[in-house]
C-alpha cells in the first residue's frame, strides 16, 4: 500500500478523502457484483460482506443513487484527436502523412477534426494543449503541423489524473478480473517478467532499449486499432461500446516503490 499511499499524497488526496471514496467503492462494487450474479441484495448482506455497519451502507447507497454512475472513459480527448489525425484518410496525404491543417474552415481543418471525433469539446483548448506539449506545431503561415503521436500533459497534476483514469484503473481492473476465481471466461493477458541480476549500467541501457521497443509496439497496436475502426466505418458496423486497451509499463525498484 505504500506506493498507493504515495500516489494519493501526490494527487492531493487526504486519508479522510480516500477513506470516503473507498467506502463508496466497497458498497458499490459489492452491490453490483451481487446483482450481476443474480443474488438477492440487501443493506444487511452488503454490511456483512464489506464490514461496514448497516447504517453506513444505507447512507452510502443514498449518496450513490444521487450521483452519476455512468461509464468512465479511458480515452483522452487530445489523444483521440492525434489518433484520428494520423489515421483518418481525410486528414492524410496520398503517402499517408498527416496533412497540415488550418485551424478553421471546411474539412480537412483542425476544427472539423475535433468536431468529428471530439464533438462538444473546445477546438481552441485542444489545440493549445497539444501545442504546449509539442505534439503539434504551428508553421510560419499559421497552419498546424502533426509532430508526435502521443499527448503527455505538461502539468504534473493533469498527467496524474490521466494516469489514474487510464493506466492504473485499467491495470487494476485486469488484475481484479483475473483474481475472480468463479469467473467462467478465460483470463485476460497479464504478464510480468523480472530480474534482480543487472548492474546499474545494464539497467540504464535496458531501460533505453525497452523504451524504443515499447514505443514501436504500441504504435503498431494503435495502427491496427485504426485499421479496424476504419473498416467498421466503411461497413457501417456499430462498435460494441466497450473500450479495449493494451498497456505496458517499466518497473524499477527505487524509493518510489518502497
Amino acid at each position: 500500500m505504500r506506493p498507493f499511499a504515495r500516489l494519493m499524497i501526490n494527487a492531493g488526496v487526504s486519508y479522510r478523502e480516500f477513506e470516503e471514496l473507498s467506502r463508496k467503492a466497497f458498497v458499490d462494487v459489492t452491490w453490483r457484483d451481487q446483482a450481476a450474479a443474480g443474488k438477492t441484495t440487501s443493506s444487511g448482506k452488503i454490511s456483512l460482506i464489506t464490514g461496514l455497519s448497516r447504517q453506513e451502507v444505507v447512507a452510502i447507497q443514498s449518496m450513490l443513487d444521487a450521483e452519476d454512475g455512468g461509464r468512465v472513459s479511458l480515452r483522452s480527448v487530445p489523444s483521440d484527436v492525434l489518433h484520428f489525425w494520423q489515421h483518418d484518410s481525410d486528414y492524410l496525404s496520398e503517402s499517408g502523412v498527416p496533412l497540415l491543417l488550418t485551424f478553421e474552415g471546411e474539412k480537412p481543418s483542425f476544427r472539423s477534426l475535433v468536431d468529428s471525433y471530439a464533438a462538444g469539446s473546445s477546438a481552441a483548448a485542444i489545440r493549445d494543449a497539444l501545442l504546449e506539449v509539442g505534439s503539434i506545431a504551428k508553421t510560419e503561415e499559421g497552419q498546424l503541423r502533426f509532430v508526435k503521436a502521443y499527448f503527455i500533459p505538461a502539468a504534473s497534476e493533469e498527467r496524474l489524473l490521466i494516469s489514474l483514469r487510464q493506466n492504473i484503473r485499467a491495470l487494476l481492473s485486469t488484475v481484479a478480473y483475473n483474481s475472480d476465481v468463479p469467473r467462467k471466461r478465460p483470463g485476460r493477458i497479464e504478464r510480468f517478467v523480472y530480474t534482480d541480476g543487472l548492474t546499474d549500467a545494464q539497467i540504464k541501457e535496458f531501460s533505453s532499449a525497452i523504451r524504443d521497443n515499447v514505443k514501436k509496439y504500441t504504435e503498431d497496436v494503435d495502427k491496427e486499432f485504426s485499421k479496424l475502426e476504419e473498416l467498421n466505418r466503411q461497413k457501417g458496423q456499430q462498435p460494441a461500446g466497450r473500450t479495449v486497451a493494451v498497456g505496458v509499463y517499466f518497473f524499477e525498484e527505487d524509493e518510489y516503490s518502497k
